[in-house]
């Protein structure tokens, strides 16, 4: 008589049976035998040895390695916290970024200029890649005073005066942060410089509209023409101007040719006489008479 439970109420099968009925290999199957996860009775001949119900609650739990390696997988602590400090960057590499010292990235975040996190265990202040590139975004945007007067050329002083006369765009922020667009900066920038560049052309034009006569003939000023007359600049502006010497208007400019100058230069020379002995009897105003000469 069977004893309900006892080991001959267990029903046994062999190990191609279990394979067949699990859809596992022979080879698994005596793997896991020997690791004790299927009951199994005592070789005897060829009867069948591995209880079938340990065989089918094996088969409900077993899960086969290409299955387990498509499952996904959960990351350790160690792997979680090098993804956190891979997606975040340190203040140290902030300050490289932006070219400006480990105390001043720590003031953007006291300030709140730049948005900075702390690592969940450590305590480390980092600042992801998005708040990284959203402040390199702003400052390519805005720029200081300082900033914008080199930009322009002139002094912080005459930022203010072109905020107020409505040339740059200026935008209401804290007082350490960024605040003129780059933008109305260099299209300023290139106003200036243009309006510069159309006033050294004109004065260049004005300068070679007032310029001697290209004829060929050597020219002279009418400080160069006082030189060889030995006259002063206003005398030789006021016998040219009384057509006593043939002189060329360009512009506001008087020009004279050198060989008129010279010429004119020679007859003075002749027309001044040495001074003659006066008698005794002559006056101190005979005396001092000298002759008459342009």
């Amino acid at each position: 008589m069977r004893v309900p439970g006892s080991s001959q109420d267990t029903e046994w099968i062999s190990c191609a049976t279990a394979a067949k009925l699990t859809d596992i290999a022979e080879d698994t199957l005596e793997w896991w035998i020997r690791q004790g996860r299927i009951e199994q009775r005592p070789r005897h001949g060829n009867r069948p040895t591995l209880a079938r119900t340990s065989v089918e609650e094996f088969a409900t739990t077993y899960v086969p390695k290409r299955r387990r390696d498509q499952q996904p997988h959960e990351p350790t602590t160690a792997e979680q916290q090098k993804a956190w400090l891979a997606e975040h960057h340190s203040p140290r590499d902030v300050a490289e970024r932006f070219k400006v010292s480990d105390t001043t990235v720590h003031r953007w975040a006291t300030t709140g200029r730049l948005t900075g996190d702390r690592h969940p265990t450590r305590g480390w202040l980092r600042f992801t890649c998005e708040e990284v590139e959203r402040l390199s975004a702003e400052r390519r945007e805005w720029i200081s005073y300082a900033t914008a007067a080199n930009l322009i050329g002139v002094s912080p002083s005459t930022i203010r005066s072109l905020i107020h006369s409505g040339a740059l765009i200026q935008r209401t922020v804290a007082r350490q942060q960024p605040s003129i667009s780059r933008q109305s900066a260099q299209e300023h920038a290139a106003r200036t410089r243009a309006e510069n560049e159309h006033r050294a052309a004109s004065h260049v034009m004005r300068l070679a509209a007032m310029g001697p006569p290209d004829d060929g003939e050597v020219w002279l000023s009418l400080t160069e023409a006082a030189l060889v007359l030995r006259l002063s600049r206003v005398r030789v502006g006021q016998l040219v101007r009384a057509g006593r010497i043939p002189a060329t208007k360009q512009g506001r400019r008087w020009w004279i040719r050198r060989l008129h100058a010279e010429t004119l230069s020679a007859s003075r020379a002749a027309q001044a006489t040495p001074q003659r002995q006066l008698p005794q009897g002559a006056s101190g105003r005979d005396r001092d008479e000298k002759p008459v000469v342009i």
